[in-house]
């Protein structure tokens, strides 16, 4: 069992620099608390998860504002901020600016509020000082991802999951949200060391394939198994691997996108694991559950 640890020394980074998937352009500045973490009292109850996430589909939590209206938000600790479906502006309160934001190559004016309470079951969420709100039908990969699936109402970002120890449990369709003073760490797989960086959170791990790059983006809002250096897709940006070998264990039929000098782990990596995130103690748990990716819904 971990020792109860204090955190008092209070570190704090820009997470508006330059992001892989979110850039605002403007005066605004937001900034993570390294230190920050919820009290007991403030864990949320443990929740379930849509059933075919990591299976297909992103996560998806039910959240909701002070008028009780459910509202579906994808689990996404690529975003650094929490950020609101455009139709949901009305519930917000008075816009404090407005700025430019842009996921991927689709850039679009973006209002800034501060953040309202948001609830998950009866627990409020700890969240940064602001939320953005961006018309998601048109976010990159999103806009197509809609046309096959239910729309959602937003994102919840790195702002409020930095506060929490959560753990995504595929197999059970489950998110937890544990007492990181008390973990039982022997039960919980591989620890892998995370840090802050350019408002991103990175596993201090070289990626899939290896590589000069040690850090490797995590990015529940991506669903690949990965992005890799050292592997020549030849004419496509994205190929299949038959099987590796990281970090000891086996692992087939990945899907990944060559880059250089820019390791990722995606969705379809994490979700053959049970993924524990201890951000208040920036280590990151796996315990493989799968070699292979998760087959399609169970029921």
């Amino acid at each position: 069992m971990k020792p109860t640890k204090t955190r008092s020394n209070r570190c704090t980074v820009n997470v508006f620099a330059i992001c892989y998937r979110l850039i605002l352009f403007g005066p605004l500045f937001a900034c993570f608390d390294l230190t920050a973490a919820a009290t007991s009292a403030e864990f949320p109850a443990d929740s379930t998860i849509n059933q075919d996430a990591g299976r297909g589909n992103f996560i998806f939590l039910t959240i909701h504002l002070a008028d009780q209206e459910a509202l579906p938000f994808l689990l996404d600790t690529g975003s650094p901020i929490t950020v609101f479906d455009k139709t949901l502006e009305p519930k917000l309160g008075k816009r404090l600016k407005t700025g430019t934001m842009r996921m991927g190559p689709t850039e679009q004016k973006c209002g800034v509020y501060s953040s309202p309470e948001l609830y998950l079951g009866n627990t409020t969420l700890l969240t940064g000082s602001n939320v953005l709100t961006y018309d998601l039908t048109k976010a990159e990969r999103h806009a197509t991802w809609v046309k096959h699936h239910s729309m959602y109402s937003g994102i919840l970002g790195m702002d409020c999951l930095k506060h929490y120890c959560v753990q995504l449990d595929f197999e059970a369709e489950r998110v937890r949200f544990l007492d990181f003073n008390h973990l039982d760490a022997a039960k919980l797989g591989h620890a892998f060391p995370l840090k802050f960086q350019g408002g991103h959170i990175y596993l201090e791990h070289a990626g899939l394939l290896g590589g000069s790059n040690t850090n490797s983006l995590i990015d529940s809002g991506w669903y690949i198994d990965g992005r890799v250096e050292g592997i020549d897709l030849k004419s496509s940006r994205t190929g299949n691997l038959p099987s590796i070998v990281w970090n000891g264990d086996t692992y087939t039929n990945l899907n990944v996108q060559s880059a250089q000098n820019a390791n990722m782990l995606g969705l379809r990596f994490l979700a053959r694991h049970l993924v524990t995130f201890d951000f208040p103690d920036m280590t990151i748990y796996l315990k493989q559950t799968s070699v292979g990716p998760l087959p399609p819904n169970k029921s």
